[in-house]
């Protein structure tokens, strides 16, 4: 790995004090999250993700219908991103059925608590 290429991956996939660190994952991660949200589009009459971003000092959830659902390789080989509705999303946001989709398809974050609103904060 180059040093310039070393220094792209560092920049977007380290430390929590980069915000979208949960918008680009392994491909391997983000196809099954992809294929999660899929299904559960597919088999439900409207389909609802929550968006809530607590060090973003939101004070609510933000509930997304999942119109349109869209795959996309990243730049850098092996990585890729979810977008929702034309909108990319960084799973460190997202729940489904309240759980966090960027601890459950391994995005090593501590902004986002692993369940929405759950009895412990940061589990």
């Amino acid at each position: 790995m180059n040093m310039h290429t070393y220094l792209i991956s560092f920049l977007l996939f380290s430390s929590t004090a980069f915000a979208g660190h949960c918008k680009y994952l392994s491909v391997k991660h983000i196809n099954a999250a992809f294929n999660e949200l899929a299904q559960y589009k597919a088999q439900t009459s409207t389909p609802i993700v929550d968006y809530y971003c607590k060090s973003c000092n939101d004070t609510y959830v933000r509930p997304i219908v999942l119109e349109e659902l869209e795959y996309k390789p990243h730049q850098i080989k092996g990585f890729a991103s979810i977008f929702i509705n034309g909108k990319q999303m960084d799973l460190a946001y997202l729940y489904l059925n309240g759980q966090n989709l960027g601890h459950k398809y391994n995005c090593k974050t501590d902004i986002a608590s692993k369940v929405l609103f759950g009895s412990k904060d940061k589990d």
